[in-house]
């Protein structure tokens, strides 16, 4: 067993510095060009990207409108039967 340290960083980077994504998932100057051909087409990884964050959005608003619908109905449901209820039991 060796006591060597190898290290795969990027020669000249500083620490902490991202390259190619920000932390709020925006993506830096070089990211874009990276996932960007110089064309402007995307590249494989940019569509591949791109598809991961379509898919993300499209699960969050369809889990929104089925939690709205859901949500709508036991309102309705609930409110008309503890209205006759109400009405029943406070003769």
């Amino acid at each position: 067993m060796s006591d060597y340290l190898k290290h795969y960083g990027v020669l000249g980077m500083k620490w902490g510095v991202r390259r190619y994504q920000n932390k709020d998932g925006s993506l830096t100057p070089a990211g874009r060009s990276r996932y960007r051909n110089p064309d402007g087409t995307l590249t494989e990884a940019g569509k591949k990207k791109d598809e991961k964050e379509a898919k993300k959005q499209i699960a969050k608003r369809s889990t929104k409108i089925y939690v709205e619908g859901n949500n709508y109905a036991a309102k309705r449901i609930n409110g008309k039967w503890l209205n006759d209820f109400n009405k029943k039991w406070s003769k």
